[in-house]
């Protein structure tokens, strides 16, 4: 592969690791950067519920390497785990069951941490996405943009390191003659 084709290649790449930056920042909302958010509304909102769900969850215990050199799960271990919810009042008469934590194995851990989050009367704020009607904590939306912006910020960071490669081997290749 020639030199122009590795620069080029990178250049995509940097390219694709903006507009996945762009997504994050979009799918967020950050009001510390921008008092506006794209696709949501902030609303105070009211914890009336909270629950907690079992589900079965399996991790593979045996693992066995194939002919070709891929592996394949041979023997599975079925278990319980848990997965919590909460469920708040916004808007007078509107509410919205947001995800807490997500098929974890101790019952006790997302027990306490739903409790502890998420009391049934706490005052919370939730961000409905009117793009595509779902609502979710402050805090995962806040996480989304806050990825976006660190994307952005190694594709900025990665396009200055290659763009500055990319310059000096082209100049190295011609002479100033005094």
């Amino acid at each position: 592969m020639s030199r122009k084709n590795e620069y080029s290649l990178l250049y995509i790449l940097i390219l694709i690791l903006f507009l996945f930056s762009l997504i994050f920042i979009m799918m967020g909302c950050d009001k510390r950067i921008n008092d506006t958010c794209a696709f949501f509304i902030e609303y105070n909102s009211v914890v009336i519920d909270n629950y907690i769900k079992t589900n079965i969850c399996s991790k593979c215990t045996l693992y066995v390497t194939n002919k070709d050199g891929t592996t394949t799960c041979k023997i599975y271990t079925y278990y319980n785990c848990y997965s919590s919810y909460a469920v708040e009042l916004y808007n007078t008469n509107k509410t919205c069951t947001v995800s807490v934590d997500y098929n974890q194995n101790n019952y006790w851990a997302v027990f306490n941490n739903l409790k502890r989050k998420y009391p049934i009367g706490g005052k919370d704020i939730i961000m409905y996405n009117t793009y595509i009607g779902t609502c979710d904590n402050k805090e995962n939306v806040v996480q989304n943009a806050d990825t976006g912006y660190f994307l952005l910020f190694v594709a900025i960071g990665v396009f200055i390191f290659v763009s500055y490669l990319h310059i000096k081997e082209r100049n190295s290749k011609y002479t100033i003659i005094n």
